[in-house]
Order: structure tokens, then C-alpha cells, then sequence
């Protein structure tokens, strides 16, 4: 959808060239159904095929133990094992998990990450009994997160990585201790090990080492940090710093060093003493040619599998495997999963967790963006078909007979409607799990000839089906169907975003629409929480007579569940696998610049670092390509470990650690316009606004910007506070529906108005 918005004001240059794909669920609503099809929020369809077995949310890893008996799904809040022909597991709570878990090669001992408590947990492999927890702290490692893990043949040593130090790590699970650490690259992600146990491979999914802003010199600047970003990316400035608000910003040096993004070999010659052998870039490096002219990201290695000499290198970003010389680590060739021409120079399949069977004949690789596992012929790098899977798959495992995959699927089916009145029934095979329990497909092995038809099933799933015909039937339309045709009624794009809200929570007693009334506690017929309901008034009444006068959607969903890949979503990009894990599952951030890895975790703070920069970036390096002028609004600066209290800066931030900002973006940004902050009223950030395109374009004469990117966030609303005329959660609502009016009546006295187009959207419905 935010891709259309930047469309809409391109110039075609002859006909239209890209065929007509449109999500396959046409009209149909979002819904869930476990025992069928399963609609997705984007429209797309879900099919996994094979037995569901469903676990907690955000199940992230799956692993099977050596004689099949036992299949581990690793979650929030710990594992669940299943045992042959169970449809339900037995659930093992943990406080604190990492994503990250092994067997010994003889199935009696299970080891597990135990994530932000920066240790591992020894269990026996059987009875998953614990026995004991073995810290990686030592003197100058307080913070660890152990974010994978393997273990040796003998089974007496675990080597992990350490994503927040950036290093590996060898327990010793006899002794109970961490025996050694080396360095690793940036944010060390995933490892293997070869058949023999004599070489360890490390993927390095970082990009750049972050620094924690230092204080300023006295009286030249805020101690609670800086009040923008101190530069774009790439730049000068982000490389070596610069002089910013009375301090030295440290620069990130360069994303092209061998630490970033990339694969490392370690020799096990002595197995406690890994020794650092060989390093290798992995995927296409960030600012080469590309597709799209030049790679604005880097490419996100995240899974490592080795075998036969060969080493398989899942490059999310780019949609590749590459593979590697294991020995020398010298670059042999990429498997290319694009799913076909019709998506030819687009990005979206993600690839992770991989497997591969005992002859080496074919691996299987999840398709994170494509919800299905890719069967591969490695011998030829030539992709055979696709299996559809649940939503979001991570992780595949084979059976030791060879017979079942057993696929993660972070978020199983989806929520589908939800509500007090919306519950699940009993009769519901995923009654009593939360909200979107995670799913494990045990999906059969299918022979060569069903992947034809398995293959097809995921294409239209997708939607990736030429509809040139139909939409050539299609009424002329303000918004034309095709990419890169130009609209011949909109000149001007306004796009308004919005914070954490349900259609029903605003627009479910609206007549006409597919609403539920009792849910609409923000509409024409809201109420006051904290008065429990004891009158009927209207909260956001500017909201519901625009939609009265102009136009609604009450088939339009946010794919996204909270803000932290929300905001992602607003800006065109799907969220990337790096954002999805460090999000749902990831590591905390925490202000420390001797745990580097942790300075780039972002909780629910929405904007991009460079982490998160897609092949083809997003709606800003779209519009800039386009030549389409712009201008942004409070959006793009929220990061990690933000400082979004009270303060007195138009910004409404203070940044404590050194992230760039797009530079494109950063750019074309009013510095004069808050950052989400619920300390400054909506109608003061459109006074801004207003006050900004007056001063820097109509008094000057200078056409206003083709494309307006406007944050208005209060109605993510907060705890109530009395003395600033917030005396309910619904005092928020209020200043949002309040500020949006005016700044729907502003827009409508401008010359451009005539030709303008306006969308207002939510970021995420609230989880």
C-alpha cells in the first residue's frame, strides 16, 4: 500500500512494462482457519501442508533429537517437546530463552539458551530434567546473549555466539563452565559446525559497531543527549563524526570491513582454543549494483549449514544462498530464490534456516517473505519447487528417517478477529494457547513429481500470478493499477500516520460498515473507561465525518502486531528478518559500550538503522529514485534506547546512542516537527506543520512538496495526566481527532488541494 502512495505521482514512460499482481484473497476478509485456508492481514493465502502442532507465540526454532523420538519447538517462555503422532506438546516454562537450543549427538543431553540471563542451561536429552545452568559472564562480559548454539561430537563442549559481546564461546559442560571466547564479527547470529567437528563457521549479521553518545562540554548541549540524529547514512559524517550540540558524535567507520555482514572459519585443531582461519563477505555487499541500481542494505546473513566441503550461507536480504569453499571459504556460487519472473528485481522471499539430506541431494531452505521451504538441488543450485508452510517459517529440520520436515512458523496462523465478544471455542485445536501461537508443520517429504503442484499453490498463495487481462477490464481509476503509470488526477500525496488502533476501536458503529459497535469505545458513541461506561459521548468525532464525507476501507488491515515493526511497515518495507527476531524475540537493548551488540536492539522504537536497510530500501529511496520531491514529518528517528520524555525540543527526543538516519532521508526532514512523544499535543505538532510549509515554501514561492509524510501519534495515548489537560486515556484520542480536523481543513485551503490525495492510516492495531 505505501508503495501505491509513492507511485501514484511517478511519470510513466510509455506503457506500462509490470504485469498486474494483486493480493489473492481479492475482497475477502482477514480470518483464520485452522483446519483450511487461513487469510492473512496482507491479503495473502495460508496452506501448510502436514500436521500443525501448535505452541506458544514467536516460536522462532525447531530441532528434532538423533533417533526422531522428540521434537523441541523453542518459544517465548520456553520450549514445548512433542513426542511421534502428538498433536500436543508438553511445555517447559523458562523465565528468560533465547531462540537456541542442541542435542548431543546420542540425544542424552539438550542444552538451551536462557537469552537475557546470559547463560546456558544443561538438561538430560530425555526427560528434559534440568541439571544445571552454566554462566557466560566473567569480568569483562556482563551482558551476554547466547543467540546459538552446537555441540561437539563427544557432546562435552557447546560453542555458542554471543550477539551483545561479539564473540564465541566455548562451555565446557563436563566442568560446568565457560572455558574460552574469541572475537567474532558484528552481531555474531548463527554457527555450525562441520561432520567431523574440526571447523566452526560463524554468520555475522551486523552492519556497524554503535557508540554511546559522550556528554557535552559544559553548557553546550542537553546530558540527556542529542536532539537529532547527527548524520545520514551513508556520509562523511557517519564515518568519521562530527561536532554536534558541544560534543565529539563518534563516526561508525565502514560497513564494507570484514567484521560486517559476513561469514567467519575458526579451526578446532584444539577444539577449546578456536582459532580464527579464514573470513569472507557473504551476500551482495551494501551500496554494490543491484537490482534496483544500488543495494541500500547489506544482505543479513542468518543461517550457516555445511556439508560435503560445501558451506550453505542464507542471505536474507538479497533472497540467496551462497555457497562457500568450506575450507578456504572461497565464494562457489548462489542459489537464486526468486520466485519467477514475475517478481523479477523484487526482494521479499527471505531465506533462513536451512536443511539438507544425508546424500547431499537436496536442501531445504524457509522462505520467510514467501511462507513456504524452497527444495533445492545443490549439485546444480537449481530451486525444484516450494512447499507452502504456516506463517513466517525459520527453521526447518528433517527426520532422521527423511520421511517429515518439521518447520518453525513464528506466527502459526495469525490472531485472525479478536475481541471480548470474538473468543475461541473449545472446539478450537488452538483453544488455550495466547493470542498467535507459534505452529510447527510436520509436513511430509514430497516426492519430485508433487512439487509441480506445491509450487503453484505457493505462487498464488502469494499472489504472484499475472492479472494483466483482468485488470485491463478495470474502470479508469485515479490510482492507476500498473506501476510507474502516472496518475492524471493526483499531483500531491499526503500520508498521515497514526499510532495503535482497531477499525472497531474508532469506526465499529459507523452505519454501513462491517463493524462491531460495541468495541467503538473512541467513536461517535464512546465512553470513558475510567467512568466504566457511565455516558455516551463522541471521542474522535472529525474522524468519523471524514470518513462519512470522503472514504473508508473496512477491509484494509496493518500487517504488523506493535510499533517496533509497525513503523517499518508505514515506510514501505517489509520487516526484515533481522527486525522480526531482534523485535518479537531478540536480545534487550541496554547502555553499554562493552556489549555493542545491544546498542542496536530498539524494543518498540519504529525507525530503520541501517540493520534493517532492505536491498531496495524503502518508501524514501523509492520516492528519491522517482524524482518525486518530498518532505517528512516525525518519522525515521525513533531508536533505540530513545530518551522520549518531557523536554524542550521540537524533536521530542534525545538520542543516546550514534544511529544515522537514512541520509535521503535525512535530508528532507523537518527538524521543526516532533519524533513520537506523548508530552507534546497533536494540534501543536500541526501548528508546526503549518508553520513550516508557510515559512519554507508558500512565502518563498517554492511548490510544496509532492509527497507529505505527517506523524500524528497521541492516539497511542498514555497514562492519564490531569495537570496537562490529559485527565483520561481518551484525553489523548481527543487531541489526535482534534488535530487531525485542522489539518484536514489546512490542506483543503491550498491551491494543490484539488489534486491531492490524503490517507490516514494506524502503524499497528495495538497487538
Amino acid at each position: 500500500m505505501v508503495a501505491t502512495l509513492a507511485a501514484i505521482a511517478l511519470v510513466a514512460a510509455g506503457p506500462p512494462a509490470a504485469p498486474y499482481l494483486r493480493a489473492p484473497a481479492g475482497r475477502l476478509p482477514a480470518r483464520v482457519t485452522p483446519g483450511g485456508i487461513t487469510v492473512l492481514p496482507n491479503g495473502r493465502l495460508l496452506t501448510p501442508t502436514g500436521r500443525r502442532l501448535y505452541v506458544q507465540e514467536n516460536l522462532f526454532q525447531v530441532l528434532v533429537s538423533p533417533d526422531g523420538s522428540r521434537v523441541v519447538g523453542i518459544h517465548d517462555g520456553g520450549f514445548s517437546v512433542f513426542h511421534p503422532g502428538a498433536r500436543s506438546g508438553v511445555f517447559h516454562r523458562r523465565r528468560q530463552v533465547a531462540p537456541a537450543g542442541a542435542f548431543s549427538r546420542d540425544g542424552a543431553r539438550f542444552v538451551l539458551s536462557r537469552g537475557d540471563d546470559g547463560a546456558i542451561e544443561v538438561l538430560d536429552g530425555r526427560t528434559f530434567a534440568s541439571q544445571a545452568v552454566v554462566s557466560a559472564k566473567d569480568g569483562d562480559h556482563s551482558d551476554p546473549y547466547v543467540n546459538d548454539l552446537v555441540l561437539s561430537p563427544d557432546g562435552r563442549l557447546a560453542y555458542g555466539v554471543d550477539v551483545a559481546h561479539q564473540r564465541v564461546l566455548v562451555f565446557d559442560l563436563e566442568a560446568r563452565k565457560l572455558a574460552a571466547s574469541v572475537a567474532a564479527g558484528r552481531q555474531p547470529y548463527a554457527l555450525c559446525l562441520d561432520e567431523a567437528g574440526g571447523a566452526l563457521f560463524v554468520a555475522n549479521i551486523g552492519l556497524l559497531d554503535y557508540s554511546l553518545i559522550p556528554p557535552p562540554r559544559p553548557g553546550r548541549g542537553s546530558p540527556r543527549g542529542i536532539t537529532r540524529p547527527a548524520f545520514g547514512f551513508p556520509s562523511p559524517a557517519a564515518e568519521k563524526g562530527v561536532e554536534f550540540e558541544g560534543r565529539r558524535v563518534p563516526g561508525l567507520g565502514t560497513a564494507r570491513v570484514p567484521d560486517a555482514q559476513s561469514v567467519y572459519r575458526y579451526d578446532l585443531a584444539d577444539p577449546v582454543r578456536p582459532r580464527l582461519t579464514h573470513r569472507a563477505k557473504a551476500g551482495l555487499l551494501i551500496h554494490a549494483p543491484a537490482a534496483g541500481g544500488k543495494a541500500v542494505g547489506g544482505s543479513a546473513p542468518n543461517a550457516v549449514l555445511t556439508r560435503g566441503g560445501r558451506l550453505y550461507v542464507s542471505c536474507a536480504n538479497n533472497d540467496v544462498v551462497q555457497v562457500f569453499d568450506a575450507r578456504t571459504l572461497r565464494a562457489l556460487g548462489r542459489i537464486t530464490l526468486s520466485p519467477g519472473p514475475l517478481a523479477a528485481g523484487l526482494r521479499g522471499v527471505i531465506p533462513s534456516g536451512m536443511a539438507l539430506n544425508r546424500a547431499g541431494t537436496r536442501l531445504y531452505v524457509c522462505e520467510s517473505g514467501l511462507n513456504s521451504v524452497a527444495v533445492v538441488d545443490p549439485r546444480t543450485q537449481r530451486v525444484l519447487g516450494r512447499i507452502p508452510t504456516g506463517w513466517f517459517p525459520t527453521q526447518v529440520r528433517l527426520s532422521p528417517d527423511e520421511r517429515t520436515l518439521y518447520i518453525a512458523t513464528q506466527k502459526g496462523l495469525g490472531r485472525g478477529p479478536r475481541g471480548a465478544k470474538h473468543p475461541r471455542r473449545p472446539g478450537d485445536v488452538r483453544y488455550g494457547y495466547p493470542d498467535m501461537p507459534g505452529m510447527i508443520d510436520a509436513a511430509p517429504v514430497p516426492a519430485d513429481a508433487q512439487l509441480a503442484g506445491l509450487t503453484r499453490r505457493v505462487l498464488a498463495n502469494n499472489g504472484l500470478e499475472d492479472r494483466t487481462r483482468e485488470a485491463r477490464a478495470l474502470p479508469r481509476r485515479p490510482i492507476p493499477v500498473f506501476p510507474g503509470a502516472a496518475s492524471r488526477e493526483i499531483t500531491h500525496v499526503v500520508f498521515i500516520t497514526k499510532e495503535n488502533h482497531t477499525f472497531d476501536g474508532i469506526f465499529g458503529g459507523l452505519p454501513g460498515a462491517d463493524g462491531e459497535p460495541d468495541y467503538a469505545e473512541f467513536g461517535l458513541q464512546g465512553w470513558i473507561k475510567e467512568r466504566v461506561r457511565a455516558e455516551r459521548l463522541p471521542i474522535m468525532p472529525n474522524h468519523i465525518r471524514l470518513a462519512r464525507q470522503f472514504a473508508i476501507s473496512e477491509n484494509f488491515y496493518m500487517e504488523p502486531q506493535a510499533s517496533g515493526d509497525g513503523h517499518r511497515w508505514l515506510v514501505g518495507v517489509y520487516p526484515s528478518l533481522w527486525t522480526t527476531r531482534v523485535f518479537y524475540s531478540g536480545w534487550h537493548f541496554r547502555p553499554t559500550d562493552r556489549a555493542k551488540g545491544r546498542l542496536a536492539s530498539f524494543g518498540s522504537n519504529g525507525s530503520q538503522i541501517p540493520e534493517d536497510y532492505l536491498e531496495n530500501g524503502s518508501l524514501w529511496e523509492h520516492l528519491h529514485r522517482g524524482g518525486i520531491p518530498f518532505r517528512n514529518y516525525g518519522e525515521g528517528f525513533e531508536f533505540p534506547g530513545q530518551d522520549e520524555g518531557p523536554g524542550t525540543s521540537r524533536t521530542g527526543s534525545f538520542l543516546i546512542v550514534n544511529h544515522p538516519m537514512s541520509q535521503v532521508l535525512w535530508d528532507n526532514t523537518c527538524w521543526e516537527f516532533p519524533v513520537y512523544n506523548n508530552f507534546i499535543p497533536d494540534i501543536a505538532r500541526v501548528e508546526w506543520f503549518k508553520e513550516d510549509l508557510e515559512r519554507n515554501y508558500r512565502r518563498k514561492g517554492r511548490p510544496i512538496p509532492r509527497f507529505m509524510n505527517i506523524t500524528l501519534c497521541n492516539d497511542h495515548g498514555a497514562e492519564p495526566r490531569p495537570k496537562d489537560g490529559y485527565p483520561y486515556v481518551a484525553s489523548f484520542m481527543a487531541d489526535n481527532d482534534l488535530a487531525l480536523g485542522r489539518l484536514v481543513e489546512y490542506l483543503t485551503r491550498l491551491p494543490e488541494w484539488r489534486r491531492m490525495a490524503i490517507f490516514v492510516t494506524q502503524d499497528d492495531p495495538g497487538a
